[in-house]
């Protein structure tokens, strides 16, 4: 869908509230300020001086503001007029200044702003509510007062923004609310740094180990449009907020409530999620190796790798059209997350990654023959719930590396597990120095481990597939029979132990009656065993029985030990 390049610009404003309330008045050169009846109590300026103000004095002022003492000032209406062909006009209405002490304003209140143009864009805000807003602050990181760069500036304790709706030719967008805490930004002249990427980069760390933000919250934002070729797209957010910035620390950001549709060629694709969550950000260590003059080079590139917290989403619905004559698809998550638990050197030293119970359906189109065997495989590959979850933890202290269940659960038909345990892991695993790095790897050591496989159904489900396809004629028991017989003559022979002989009967039976089986295997000599050996086994898997002490057990589908 392509729409008028304005449309991303007052949707964005719609949803940041601030620039919201700038950026109409500033989109064209202004022609015509009108400011009536303005009314000021025991204030510092007299209405004419505030009247000029208003109408583009505001660097022949700009101390006199920055000082300013008032009881109370109210502008019942100020309008903005702009010239060029879009014509527009910003109109603001029931302005109200109270409690102004050296500048700081204790409430600012505006009942409503209203903006409209040429071209038929209209909108109405507010009303907006902003307490202690220092315009001292303002003028100051707006360079018009004398020189300030570097100084955290408090522009404002608390700002509350009401309901808003904005109207263009091709998209209408509302907004319930939106609500700030505490701003402190770092003054910074960036038109002085302009072009020097030393000095930008010097300003951008002096702004962001100076920023302060308590933290925002919006509701209920939505937006709707269509193109000229009848393609269009709508979406709404329940709610959206940010917890505190700190220097060095971007928080946890969280939405809630998304539902989006797209319209192509008069069909409907949809993606919806219940709850998104971004987790924290930390990038002290980053601004600390910028203030050290440390190369942003490919050497150093952990050192400016920011530790991030995680990601989660909930509740994951979505309808992918099909331009083809397949139909539709649509995908059911009932969560995904990505934690890291903690970081060293820029390597994350826990990792838990989960998917739970994803689906597939798909919706085969008219000219489509739903054949019995699509669908049996429609149940058996996409329509089956899947599930997995993993976690590897670094623990200092035993200097291991657990993998701490890694599992995957395939509906009711199947499961698998895996537990492992790596030894001898350093704090040199996380070494800035590669070669420091790879020796540590090398001294790995594998300890316990342990695999079990679930089968509940599954074979089944392939021989009923099979059967219909015409591949083979076998009921369930047949194809286990042939499965475990297979299992056999590829693992047993002349040469084989009898340990191994064991586990491959063991195995067989699985094969053949389903049911859990588990294999756990614990190094021979109650330690661990080496990497280097380990690996040297995968060519001579006999070797593991010479590292490993390795037991099969079965639990049957009745729950009888086998």
């Amino acid at each position: 869908m392509i729409m008028n390049p304005r449309v991303p610009l007052f949707a964005g404003a719609l949803v940041s509230g601030i620039a919201l309330a700038a950026a109409p008045a500033m989109a064209q050169p202004v022609t015509t300020i009108t400011a009536e009846a303005i009314a000021a109590v025991d204030s510092s300026l007299e209405a004419e001086a505030l009247a000029a103000i208003l109408k583009g004095g505001i660097a022949d002022h700009a101390q006199a503001l920055a000082d300013l003492d008032a009881r109370s000032i109210s502008i019942p209406e100020l309008e903005y007029r702009g010239q060029g062909a879009h014509q527009p006009r910003v109109r603001f209405l029931d302005i109200a200044l109270e409690g102004v002490e050296d500048g700081v304003v204790a409430s600012l209140a505006i009942g409503r702003m209203e903006v409209e143009d040429a071209e038929g864009v209209a909108g109405s805000f507010g009303p907006f509510t902003i307490s202690n807003l220092d315009l001292g602050a303002v003028l100051a990181l707006s360079q018009m007062l004398p020189d300030a760069s570097g100084t955290p500036l408090a522009l404002f304790s608390a700002a509350d923004f009401g309901a808003a709706t904005l109207t263009t030719p091709e998209v209408k967008c509302s907004n319930e609310g939106l609500q700030l805490g505490r701003l402190v930004v770092p003054a910074i002249d960036w038109q002085a740094v302009e072009g020097d990427d030393q000095r930008t980069q010097e300003a951008l760390r002096t702004f962001f180990s100076g920023l302060e933000f308590d933290g925002l919250e919006t509701r209920g934002s939505a937006c709707k449009g269509m193109s000229e070729g009848e393609e269009g797209l709508a979406f709404t957010l329940a709610a959206f907020s940010m917890d505190a910035i700190t220097p060095g620390l971007w928080p946890e950001t969280l939405l809630t409530g998304f539902d989006m549709q797209v319209e192509t060629q008069g069909d409907i694709g949809r993606v919806a999620f219940g709850t998104m969550t971004f987790g924290s950000i930390d990038y002290a260590h980053v601004l600390e190796a910028a203030a050290r003059g440390l190369e942003d080079s490919f050497e150093n590139a952990r050192r400016f790798v920011p530790h991030f917290s995680g990601f989660s989403i909930t509740d994951i619905r979505a309808e992918i059209p099909d331009s083809g004559a397949y139909g539709r698809m649509r995908v059911a998550i009932d969560g995904f997350s990505l934690d890291f638990d903690g970081w060293l050197n820029g390597l994350p030293t826990g990792i838990v990654v989960e998917l739970r119970d994803q689906t597939l359906e798909l919706a085969l189109a008219d000219s489509m023959v739903q054949s019995p065997e699509m669908e049996s495989l429609t149940r058996l590959i996409v329509e089956t719930p899947m599930s997995y979850r993993g976690a590897l933890r670094w623990d200092r202290e035993s200097r291991t590396i657990a993998l701490d269940s890694f599992h995957y659960q395939w509906g009711d038909l199947a499961a698998f597990t895996l537990s492992a345990t790596l030894t001898g892991a350093s704090d040199t695993l996380f070494s800035y120095e590669e070669s420091a790095q790879l020796l540590s790897l090398l001294a790995l050591g594998v300890g316990p481990m342990q695999l079990e496989f679930t089968d509940s159904g599954l074979i089944e489900r392939m021989a009923e597939f099979e059967a219909l396809t015409g591949e083979a004629d076998t009921t369930p028991a047949q194809l286990r029979s042939q499965l475990a017989k297979q299992l056999v003559e590829e693992l047993v022979s002349d040469e084989t132990t009898p340990e191994m002989a064991a586990i491959a009967a063991t195995i067989a039976r699985f094969f053949q009656g389903g049911g859990t089986l588990t294999l756990s295997a614990v190094p021979a000599d109650g330690a661990s065993v080496s990497i280097h050996s380990f690996m040297a086994s995968e060519a001579e898997p006999e070797r593991l029985f010479d590292l490993f002490e390795i037991e099969a057990r079965l639990v049957s589908g009745s729950g009888a030990l086998d």
